[in-house]
């Protein structure tokens, strides 16, 4: 079941890409790749993939939602979940706040890139990290798998992210969650980020 310690620890992996992209704001805000010393031209693109890396840890707390099912007994009239009612709205809030964080995450992104290399970028990066993002659920959700075993298990996971293209079954799951999350994003990103593009 899906407890306190689950939320803490999807809470802990959610908040890991903001730390480093806020980080990299911090560092690179005002300066242009060709500007970067060796150290940073190296620093920046190790960073900055790590925070791709473990991005899809955002957008995966939307799926923690269909945990609701473990706490509503078989025989439960209408699905009311009378034995821990206080689940519904403590995922929906999870949820919500994922929602933020994965649009201002994305406009984090955006932002360094723009500032570092062109404004130009800004729009190839909901269309990279969504199908990325689309990977990670799947892996996670499906297979059990973590950002760092890309690192741990780089063969069997490349095995496992491309049976999502070999598959159909699988391609259909990753395309109708890549399509979703695209509308995700941009149906809220007026609302949500509007405070942060203006800071």
């Amino acid at each position: 079941m899906f407890g306190i310690e689950h939320a803490l620890w999807n809470t802990l992996l959610l908040i890991v890409p903001t730390i480093i992209l806020s980080f990299l704001q911090l560092i690179f805000h005002s300066k242009k790749w060709e500007e970067f010393v060796v150290s940073e031209k190296i620093t920046f693109p190790v960073l900055f993939g790590l925070a791709v890396l473990f991005f899809p840890n955002i957008p995966y707390v939307f799926t923690d939602i269909r945990h609701v099912l473990d706490y509503c007994e078989p025989g439960d009239e209408f699905n009311r979940c009378m034995r821990s009612p206080w689940i519904i709205p403590s995922l929906f809030t999870f949820s919500a706040l994922g929602i933020i964080a994965f649009v201002i995450t994305i406009d984090m992104m955006k932002k360094i890139l723009g500032t570092v290399f062109s404004k130009r970028l800004n729009p190839l990066v909901p269309i990279v990290i969504m199908p990325l993002s689309s990977l990670g659920i799947c892996v996670g959700l499906f297979e059990r798998l973590n950002s760092w075993d890309v690192f741990l298990h780089p063969t069997e996971t490349l095995t496992v992210l491309m049976s999502y293209f070999t598959d159909l079954g699988r391609f259909t799951f990753f395309f109708v969650l890549t399509v979703s999350l695209f509308i995700l994003y941009y149906s809220f990103s007026i609302t949500f980020s509007r405070w942060y593009r203006k800071t």
